[in-house]
């Protein structure tokens, strides 16, 4: 395979996996942005409930993150075997 058709076919992979980490994070701000209604709409918030929800937002950052990671390692990979 040449070399221009490796590189352009690894920058497609990125870009798709950019869109799908993008897809994934989307929860995580939609669920940050309901955290920030719900804590500053009621006088009396449960703490246990608001750390939950931050850890899950948290959460769902991390693994995006290590999955996106891991995409494009293997990617890289794989156009480092073609070329």
């Amino acid at each position: 395979m040449a070399p221009l058709q490796a590189i352009s076919r690894f920058a497609g992979h990125v870009f798709s996996g950019a869109v799908m980490a993008l897809m994934i994070a989307i929860p995580a701000v939609l669920l940050h942005l309901l955290l920030l209604f719900y804590t500053l709409s009621s006088a009396v918030s449960d703490a246990y409930l608001v750390y939950a929800f931050m850890i899950l937002e948290w959460v769902i950052f991390a693994i995006d993150a290590v999955v996106f990671i891991a995409y494009l390692v293997v990617s890289a990979y794989r156009l480092i075997r073609e070329m």
